[in-house]
């Protein structure tokens, strides 16, 4: 179970921007055969599409 405080509500986020963020690749699931999707993390807890 994930820790109380952990997860911050998308209004209390700021938008990602790519020139003050780094995003690192958390998982990899392939798809079919020239197919993969990718999962994303943000390293200061921004939210990004």
């Amino acid at each position: 179970m994930a820790e109380l405080g952990l997860y911050r509500h998308l209004d209390e986020m700021t938008p990602w921007n790519d020139r003050l963020q780094v995003l690192e690749v958390i998982g990899v699931s392939d798809e079919a055969p020239d197919v993969k999707t990718f999962a994303f993390r943000s390293d200061n807890q921004t939210w990004f599409r």
